[in-house]
């Protein structure tokens, strides 16, 4: 399911659970009522481009590990709004253990790394293929080659379309 610049969106449960492959694209994040417990989403695939901010910095991180994805295996985040401060965010939300267990592919477009940590990448047990456009590689492939243990099955990271070494 696509969705390109919309300016509101709430899915139904039911639509939810049932999306494989969800890309948003220069729009606000779907949401769903807070006060109940976050669904379970069978998602396999999941791109988010341009997410504006609908005025909560938070939101996004809340998105991204407050749903259970367990069966998602492709991530890719591009130009998101400055103003929601994700990086630093996010890699702390994904220190919980295996928040994606099935994760695969990652791809990240403008996306600040620096805050990157050891635990963000032992969270992520699965991940083959990381992708960087336009982002800093060098605290990724810090972290990486001081620990061999870390991302034992990541096999390819692509620097601007550039093959990188661990």
């Amino acid at each position: 399911m696509h969705f390109h610049q919309l300016q509101f969106l709430e899915l139904p449960a039911p639509v939810l659970y049932g999306l494989e492959g969800l890309t948003i694209t220069r729009s606000p994040l779907p949401f769903y009522n807070h006060f109940d417990p976050p669904p379970q989403l069978a998602l396999k695939s999941l791109t988010l481009d341009g997410i504006t901010s609908s005025g909560y910095p938070e939101d996004l991180l809340w998105f991204l590990t407050s749903f259970h994805m367990p069966q998602l295996q492709r991530l890719e985040l591009a130009n998101l709004d400055h103003r929601l401060q994700f990086s630093a965010q996010f890699v702390r939300a994904l220190c919980a253990p295996a928040i994606y267990p099935s994760l695969r592919y990652t791809k990240f477009t403008s996306l600040p790394l620096s805050n990157i940590t050891p635990e963000f990448c032992h969270a992520l047990p699965a991940l083959e293929t990381v992708i960087l456009v336009e982002v800093d590689p060098e605290p990724l492939l810090s972290l990486l080659r001081a620990d061999r243990a870390l991302c034992p099955g990541l096999r390819e990271i692509y620097v601007d379309g550039r093959a990188q070494s661990r």
